[in-house]
């Protein structure tokens, strides 16, 4: 591929160095006795798990990080609500936003673990 700045140089392309790489590690566990196809997958199922156990604690820790301000939230509504039902009631809805939160990063690691137990992966 012809670099577009009109300079005469080549690009390589990032796909082609990673196929070579890929093709080297293969040759290289084929030299070793090892089978190339079993350690790539497993190597990639190691790597999604991690990916997806990453991605999960990120989402966990922004749905409890909400839950707490929207029970902050809640709390201070009611305190200055000075009795008013109008504002009660809008408090009694952020706690419910809260518990909502809080149950949301609760399943997320239940659903975590159960897929955890059924791929039989081991942190």
């Amino acid at each position: 591929m012809v670099d577009p700045r009109g300079t005469g140089r080549t690009r390589r392309l990032p796909a082609a160095r990673t196929c070579v790489l890929a093709a080297g590690a293969a040759l290289a566990l084929v030299a070793l006795g090892g089978d190339p196809a079993a350690a790539e997958v497993e190597a990639y199922t190691v790597h999604i798990n991690e990916v997806v156990r990453r991605l999960t604690r990120v989402g966990q820790s922004i749905a409890v990080s909400f839950a707490v301000l929207f029970t902050v939230v809640a709390g201070l509504r009611w305190i200055l609500a000075g009795g008013e039902p109008g504002e009660i009631d809008k408090s009694k809805r952020a706690f419910a936003g809260a518990g909502m939160g809080y149950l949301v990063a609760f399943s997320g690691e239940v659903i975590l673990l159960a897929l955890d137990y059924v791929n039989g992966y081991d942190a």
